[in-house]
């Protein structure tokens, strides 16, 4: 009778032999996670239809198979890249510790596209409050491992831009659950200085050398003075000034449009975090991007999958993404299906 199939445990474990299994399936499924992530990007950039929704189900429980293995809980909406390193026993600087750093970073990318998709939907958006709050624990470290890989000025203003808008949905929330006692200025305190301190944060923005705290982004320095200080306070300043008329900043701050500046700014990322993990050795067995279903890329097609990509990567923000997608993917097909 044959043995009964045993899953060896995601959690601690308490034998050195776990140890060692755990860290080799992490290698080994890591091409697979990746593999799995490039299928829903590309869905979440398809067009909706009527098998939409049950493909990405599938596509789902698919990644959940491997996506298990390097995290705590499966109800986290990211994944915590220091546990990943830490599992993985990579070592700071190595090559395994920038390609876990690279595929991680690019899966969690698949996640907020996706959760982007879903707040797309108008009657979806009266769960954005929830979204933010994630987005905003997580961005931009779990998603840009390495600052300089895509534009500083993009990535400061998103994580602005999205505290900005957990702000307004907090408010909103505050507001239709009747909370009288409600403070938009102390709700502006602690989104954007983690302080409770409504008295703190007025003197700070009456006093442009003030040395109040700002809740830090990643990557950016929020404590000395410069040219990131000064431009968050100034984002913090015309907030207040902004808080006796709610509506007001929502509709300064269009929502749709905010969605709209993430999603091109997630786009490039993942496909520019895709190009240099595809352009770096690693000694893992990884996916292609771009490679030509069911065999081998000839010379010519893989000449023109990597121009179509590079020109993906350089593409202005605005520009619908989902053509490049389609057409790398027409002209890396064996045979081509259409003459580029």
């Amino acid at each position: 009778m044959a043995a009964r199939l045993r899953l060896v445990s995601v959690e601690d474990p308490s034998t050195p032999g776990q140890r060692v299994a755990r860290v080799k399936l992490m290698k080994k499924f890591l091409g697979r996670l990746l593999s799995s992530s490039d299928d829903m990007f590309t869905h979440f950039l398809t067009k909706q239809d009527e098998s939409w929704q049950d493909e990405l189900q599938g596509l789902e429980d698919a990644a959940a198979v491997y996506r298990k293995y390097y995290v705590r809980d499966s109800g986290v909406p990211f994944i915590e890249l220091d546990l990943v390193l830490e599992r993985m026993e990579a070592q700071p600087n190595s090559v395994l510790w920038l390609t876990v750093s690279r595929i991680i970073a690019t899966v969690n990318l698949a996640s907020l596209l996706g959760d982007i998709v879903t707040l797309q939907d108008a009657n979806r958006q009266g769960e954005a409050l929830s979204y933010l709050q994630s987005w905003d624990a997580a961005f931009p470290a779990l998603f840009l491992p390495e600052k300089d890989l895509l534009s500083p000025d993009d990535t400061f203003e998103n994580s602005i831009l999205i505290r900005t808008q957990l702000l307004i949905f907090t408010l909103k929330d505050l507001f239709a659950q009747g909370v009288l006692d409600a403070e938009p200025a102390l709700e502006l305190s602690r989104i954007f200085c983690g302080g409770e301190s409504v008295e703190e944060l007025q003197a700070a923005l009456l006093d442009e050398e003030s040395a109040i705290e700002l809740r830090p982004i990643a990557g950016f320095d929020l404590v000395s003075p410069g040219a990131a200080r000064d431009r968050y306070l100034t984002r913090v300043k015309a907030l207040y000034n902004g808080l006796g008329d709610i509506s007001s900043l929502e509709t300064h701050f269009g929502f749709e449009d905010f969605l709209r500046a993430l999603q091109a700014h997630v786009e490039t990322a993942y496909r520019h975090l895709r190009a240099v993990i595809q352009s770096q050795p690693s000694g893992l067995a990884l996916p292609s991007f771009f490679a030509t279903p069911g065999g081998s890329e000839s010379g010519a097609q893989s000449q023109i999958a990597s121009q179509l990509e590079s020109d993906a990567l350089a593409r202005p923000v605005g520009r619908p993404a989902h053509m490049y997608v389609y057409l790398i993917l027409l002209c890396a097909s064996n045979p081509p299906i259409l003459a580029c």
